[in-house]
């Protein structure tokens, strides 16, 4: 029977993968994304639900107006302390990468907030509102609107 040896640098990176929470969360390209029915007129409203450990409550609503897109959190949105938090949308439970749109600042992480989406942002194309941990490469919270 052979016996493994744990060097310090071993234990340095088995430390390091942990540190950051759980294992990054899956993502998908926009591209890999069928477009969503129409029943997208005017707008879609959803309520966030926490994952990976991570407390997210509250509404956003995705409002079409004359000038764009806008995500629109409701004044009962709260997100916990969690790092490097962007906006952004995905489909089945995964971030659709490249689709992240707004970083968070830890005041921002309560209470009524609308953000205009980029021009080149159609929402239509996706199922959930997320929230992103840039950083660790995880999802935070998911909103069904689709």
């Amino acid at each position: 029977m052979s016996k493994t040896l744990l060097t310090p640098a071993l234990i340095a990176a088995l430390a390091a993968m942990t540190a950051c929470g759980p294992e990054p969360s899956e993502t998908i390209t926009a591209d890999e994304i069928a477009a969503a029915p129409s029943a997208w007129e005017g707008g879609a409203t959803g309520t966030f639900t926490g994952v990976n450990s991570h407390e997210v409550a509250g509404t956003i609503t995705i409002e079409q107006r004359a000038d764009g897109w806008y995500a629109v959190l409701g004044d009962d949105f709260s997100l916990d302390d969690a790092p490097d938090a962007y906006l952004g949308f995905g489909s089945g439970g995964a971030y659709a990468d490249g689709t992240n749109f707004e970083f968070l600042e830890k005041e921002d992480y309560t209470g009524a907030q609308e953000y205009k989406l980029p021009d080149d942002l159609d929402p239509t194309k996706f199922d959930q509102f997320v929230i992103w941990c840039k950083e660790f490469s995880v999802l935070l919270g998911t909103a069904d609107i689709g």
